[in-house]
């Protein structure tokens, strides 16, 4: 079965992901999570903001090869402590 161009290989889709997340202005990209399975893109993760998860969503959209996305990103609410938060607290460090 031919599916016209080569499909893209799930690594090559989730780079062409994160490096879309990274162009982003309004994304943080470090804290979220890509994965790819038949061109579908699962982002994971906690975000700042709505505004935030949306436009992530928006940066994959625009990516070439991705069929759908399961927007699994989650909305931190003020003074929310994320196991990220609670390990860096632990060694003294600042979280990002």
């Amino acid at each position: 079965m031919e599916m016209g161009l080569a499909a893209r290989t799930a690594e090559a889709l989730a780079h062409d992901v994160r490096i879309a997340l990274q162009f982003d202005p309004i994304v943080e990209e470090d804290a979220i999570g890509v994965l790819v399975e038949d061109g579908v893109v699962t982002l994971t993760g906690y975000v700042e903001s709505l505004r935030e998860a949306v436009a992530a969503e928006r940066a994959v959209k625009r990516v070439d090869g991705v069929r759908s996305i399961a927007n699994g990103l989650h909305v931190k609410t003020r003074n929310e402590r994320t196991d990220t938060t609670a390990a860096c607290r632990g060694t003294d460090r600042n979280p990002a």
